[in-house]
This record gives structure tokens, sequence and C-alpha cells, in this order.
């Protein structure tokens, strides 16, 4: 490691407790306390190595504090964004035929496929989902890309910045392997 880099494997867990924050499940109290400890824990690691002189740690901790405020405020702005589009896509008459096919899925009246397609004819809900997707989308690939990157770059022994345009690539390469794989786990396709 850099000679500036004390001690990496606090770094290093800093990382993995982010992956895992980002791969638990949605609002689950784990992801959400890890999103909430992990910066704390990286304000605390960069403030003790500003003290030490250690700028590349600091600016690794930096960097994790970064990361998960990124993925924060896209979460809220992702939420935000759906509440107004959802106010704006979708009116009372669709909202009720909404609630109806939820109702019949809940009493299991419909199948999850045939709800699926009914949900679709309904006005408003292909742009819903649209938004959603893509919110949801850039909300793991953007923070995950982050995260990767500041992997390389540690295991690179350089401050994230620093890191090559090749490792950037990489990274976003391997964020969306990464997620496309999160995608279709969640989705049931791969058992």
């Amino acid at each position: 490691m850099s000679a500036a880099i004390h001690n990496p494997r606090l770094l290093w867990g800093l990382y993995f407790l982010l992956l895992v924050a980002l791969f638990a499940t949605p609002l689950s109290n784990l992801s959400f306390l890890l999103w909430i400890i992990t910066p704390l824990l990286a304000f605390t690691v960069r403030n003790s190595a500003r003290r030490e002189g250690a700028d590349d740690e600091a600016q690794h901790a930096s960097w994790i504090m970064g990361s998960a405020g990124l993925f924060l405020l896209l979460v809220f702005l992702l939420i935000g964004g759906m509440a107004t589009a959802s106010s704006t896509l979708i009116g009372a008459d669709s909202q009720q035929r909404i609630n109806e096919i939820s109702r019949a899925m809940s009493q299991q009246q419909l199948t999850w496929k045939e709800g699926f397609l009914q949900l679709l004819d309904v006005r408003g809900v292909k742009g819903m989902i649209l938004i959603c997707a893509g919110g949801l989308l850039l909300t793991v690939l953007w923070p995950l890309q982050r995260i990767l990157q500041g992997m390389v770059a540690l295991k690179m022994r350089v401050v994230p910045r620093r890191i090559s345009t090749g490792g950037k690539l990489l990274t976003l390469l391997l964020a969306v392997f990464l997620t496309g794989v999160s995608c279709l786990a969640a989705l049931g396709t791969i058992r």
C-alpha cells in the first residue's frame, strides 16, 4: 500500500460494507443501518487520517462518504420523482383500476402475470414502470461503479480520483455486469 495508507484493511472493510448495503434487501433494516453507519465510520477514518497526515487514506475515506451520500441522494430523488410522476401520470380512474387489480392479486383471483398484463393496460402505468426501472438502475449502477472504482484504486495504491481511464471503464463494465446479474436474480431467472 501507499506509504500514506496506514490501515488498508479498514478501508477494505468500509468498501465491503457499502457493497453489502447496496445488495442487501432494499429498505431492510440492515441496508438502512449500513448506509448510515458506514459514512460515519468513514468520517472518523478521514479525520484520523488527516491528523496523521495520511492524505491518500483520507481521500479514500472521503470517497466512501461521497459514494454513500450519492446513493442516499439518488434514493430520495427517485422517491420524489416517482411521487411527482405518479400524481402527474396516473389519474383517479387509473388509480381505482390499479387498486382493483391489486386487490384481485392479493386475494389470488389473478396470477402475478395476469395482474401485470392488466396493469400495463392502465393509463400511465407504462410511464411509471420506465421511470421506476430507469431510476432504480441509476440508483444502483452509479454508486456501485464508485465503490468498485475505490476498491480498484485501493488495490492499485492510488486515490480513486487518480485511477486510469482503463480502470474507470473496467469498474463501469463490472458494475453493469453485477447490476444485470442482481436484477436477473431478483426477477427469479437465476436459480
